[in-house]
């Protein structure tokens, strides 16, 4: 999957020159599209494993966050729908745990993470669960892949300047993605800089930058 990633933004920055991105919004972001195969493309799907950590459960202000093993994750994006489903397999990677996050984690644990429109809920032992506190940051997941940025602004009036795409859901967050336009594989880490904020009802603004990477 990352193989086609990679390949579909050397796509976009061959067929989309600094010419392009100089005509107004809406013909710049039409033209990414065409270029990246967005224009067509209904949903994705990838897997992985690495590390995940538990934003906001640090044992005390200032400390890392607590840290788990992701042994297995799916991600499936509907973008006609605007939906995310992650199902992923994680364990404990602190011993002793250090801060919230539901730990101790026993053995492996199943979590599967649920958005579609302005609903989210997680799935326990095969039921629906409400989980509100997760709209935000599950949009933002769906709408940050590199087909989702330029899907999620044009519909929601993004604006473009240079190689920056920038858009904004009120209340949720804001994304500003900057295309880099050197095409080799070594540059491809710092191809696709995501800035974001996110507020949900139970903390304060988030900021982050995701890197996409191959």
């Amino acid at each position: 999957m990352n193989g086609i990633v990679a390949a579909m933004l050397v796509a976009l920055v061959l067929l989309a020159p600094s010419a392009a991105w100089a005509q107004d919004a809406r013909t710049a972001l039409e033209s990414a599209a065409r270029a990246s195969g967005a224009a067509g493309l209904k949903s994705i799907q990838f897997t992985g494993s690495g590390m995940s950590y538990s934003a906001g459960q640090a044992p005390a202000p200032g400390l890392a966050w607590p840290k788990f093993n992701v042994k297995s994750l799916t991600r499936d994006v509907d973008y006609d729908t605007a939906s995310l489903r992650d199902d992923y397999v994680r364990t404990q990677a602190e011993d002793p745990p250090r801060g919230g996050g539901v730990q101790p984690v026993r053995g492996e644990a199943r979590q599967i993470l649920v958005v579609s429109g302005d609903i989210s809920w997680n799935v326990v032992a095969d039921a629906p669960v409400p989980a509100p506190i997760g709209l935000a940051e599950r949009q933002f997941q769906l709408w940050s892949t590199p087909h989702g940025v330029i899907k999620g602004a044009m519909a929601n009036n993004g604006t473009v300047q240079g190689r920056t795409i920038a858009f904004a859901v009120p209340g949720r967050f804001s994304l500003r993605t900057t295309l880099n336009d050197r095409i080799s594989w070594s540059a491809w880490r710092r191809c696709c800089r995501i800035p974001w904020w996110a507020t949900s009802p139970s903390r304060s603004s988030t900021r982050t930058t995701r890197t996409s990477a191959a």
